[in-house]
C-alpha cells in the first residue's frame, strides 16, 4: 500500500503537470491570435479613414497651387503701383479668392503673405487667431530659402478645433524687366482649413466599448483632447515606437489603463491612431 501511494504521488504530477503546461501555452497562442485578429480588425477601419483625410487634406495642396498659379494673383504680386494693386487689382483678387473659399466650406481663410511672414491680402470671413497668425508667418518665412514645392503645419489651440494651414510658393517671371530673367519668388498662398468636420467622422468609428479612433500631431498631441479618447499626449517614446511600428499595433501602458495602439500616417506630420482596451481582446 505505501509503495502503490508513493507510485501514485510520483506518476499524477507526472501526468497532470505536463497537460497543465500544454494548456496554458495553448491559452497563450489563443490569446495571442485574438489580439492579431482584433488588430487586424482594426486597421481595416484605419486604412479607408485613413485615405479618406489624406484625400481631402491633398485636394486643399492642389487648390493652393491652382490659385497661386491664377492670373489675379500674378498681376496682383507684380503690380508696380501701390494705388493700382490696392485699389483696383485687390478686390478682385479678393472676390476669386472668396468664392473659392466659400466652395470649400472648410476653407477659413485664403491669404498671400510676404516672404518676411506679414499678410498681404487676406480672404476671410473671421479675424486670424494670434497662435494661426503665428504659425502661418513661420510658415511663409520659411519658403524664402526652401525649394519645396508644399508646405503644411497643424496649429493647436484651446476651446477651440486645430488648424492645417497649407501653403505654396509664388515664383513669377516680370517680362517687364527682362525677357531673359528667370521666375523669382513674389510671395506665399496659405490656405487655413478649420478640422472641425474632422471629428464627427472620427465619432462615427465604432471599435468596440471603450476604444476610438483620433489623430495626434507631431508632438504627440491628440488634435480633439475633449473627445477622451488619447486625451493625455504621448510620450516621446511611445510616438517613436507608434511611428515606425504602430501599423501592426503595439500595446501600452497609458493613464486610463493598458491599451492596444494601431496607427497610420496622416500628412507628413501626424498619425491616425486607434485605441483598444487590453481588456476588450485578452
Amino acid at each position: 500500500m505505501r509503495l502503490q501511494s508513493k507510485l501514485s504521488l510520483l506518476i499524477i504530477p507526472a501526468c497532470v503537470l505536463p497537460l497543465l503546461a500544454l494548456g496554458i501555452v495553448a491559452y497563450s497562442q489563443l490569446q495571442q491570435v485574438a489580439v492579431t485578429n482584433r488588430l487586424a480588425d482594426v486597421r481595416t477601419v484605419l486604412g479607408p479613414l485613413s485615405e479618406r483625410l489624406s484625400s481631402e487634406l491633398r485636394t486643399t495642396a492642389t487648390n493652393a497651387r491652382l490659385f497661386a498659379a491664377s492670373p489675379f494673383v500674378s498681376r496682383y504680386l507684380l503690380a508696380q503701383d501701390a494705388d493700382i494693386k490696392y485699389s483696383m487689382m485687390e478686390p478682385s483678387l479678393l472676390e476669386f479668392l472668396d468664392t473659392y473659399r466659400r466652395g470649400f466650406t472648410n476653407y477659413e481663410s485664403i491669404e498671400l503673405r510676404k516672404l518676411d511672414g506679414t499678410v498681404d491680402t487676406r480672404a476671410s470671413d473671421t479675424m486670424s487667431e494670434l497662435p494661426t497668425d503665428r504659425v502661418a508667418a513661420e510658415l511663409a518665412r520659411s519658403f524664402a530659402d526652401s525649394p519645396a514645392a508644399t508646405r503644411s503645419r497643424i496649429v493647436r489651440a484651446e476651446a477651440r478645433a486645430p488648424r492645417l494651414i497649407v501653403g505654396v510658393p509664388i515664383d513669377l517671371k516680370d517680362a517687364r524687366v527682362s525677357l531673359a530673367a528667370g521666375a523669382k519668388r513674389q510671395g506665399v498662398l496659405l490656405i487655413v482649413v478649420d478640422l472641425s468636420f474632422v471629428a464627427p467622422i472620427l465619432n462615427k468609428i465604432s471599435i468596440g466599448p471603450g476604444g476610438g479612433v483620433t489623430v495626434v500631431d507631431r508632438n504627440g498631441d491628440p488634435w480633439f483632447a475633449d473627445r477622451g479618447i488619447l486625451s493625455q499626449r504621448l510620450d516621446d517614446q511611445l510616438r517613436e515606437r507608434l511611428t515606425h511600428g504602430g501599423g501592426m499595433g503595439i500595446e501600452a501602458e497609458l493613464a486610463d489603463g493598458r491599451r492596444y495602439l494601431n496607427s497610420l500616417p496622416l500628412l507628413d506630420d501626424s498619425l491616425l491612431v486607434a485605441s483598444v482596451p487590453h481588456a476588450q481582446v485578452a
